[in-house]
């Protein structure tokens, strides 16, 4: 593993510990989102997945034994559902028999907005070779709505009930 792959692994760590921390010193958040970004932005997709980068990489190889790759992920690139929801609510993939990153749990992202979630996975299903349609807000919205309980993050066995995949 290369310098730079373990100082980004161990800067994900440090943020998940600080995020973690923080989240037990401070009151519940609220029930709204959070809109950063302009919809209208023909760059939303690239300007969103800023915040990804820090453990998928920006080359979207991700850091082995922490953060999957999104590039060539049946989990981004297929049923547009599954991405949603790991998104919206978090991913605790430590159950995954045989992955290649057992240690990873994927904090919820739900506070964003729905037009900047749809963008970031948007984007991201059409890079490093993924050849992916896009997710509307729409679809995000949905899901949302939909899932608007769940509050723990997703195990794949979840996912794979929703999706219908074996």
């Amino acid at each position: 593993m290369t310098a730079w792959r373990l100082l980004v692994a161990g800067l994900c760590v440090a943020a998940l510990a600080l995020g973690g921390w923080l989240a037990m010193q401070a009151p519940a958040p609220p029930a709204t989102t959070i809109s950063i970004w302009d919809p209208a932005d023909p760059d939303l997709g690239r300007k969103a997945y800023a915040m990804c980068q820090g453990c998928h990489g920006l080359d979207g190889r991700g850091v082995p034994g922490y953060a999957p790759a999104l590039a060539g992920s049946r989990w981004l690139t297929g049923d547009p559902r599954a991405a949603t929801l790991i998104t919206l609510h978090g991913f605790d993939a430590t159950s995954e028999p045989g992955a290649a990153y057992v240690s990873s749990r994927m904090l919820a992202h739900g506070q964003l907005a729905d037009h900047e979630i749809a963008a970031a996975l948007s984007w991201s299903r059409g890079q490093w070779g993924n050849n992916a349609p896009a997710i509307t807000r729409e679809q995000v919205t949905a899901l949302r709505a939909r899932f608007a309980s769940r509050s723990t993050p997703w195990s794949p066995a979840e996912l794979r009930a929703i999706i219908g995949a074996p």
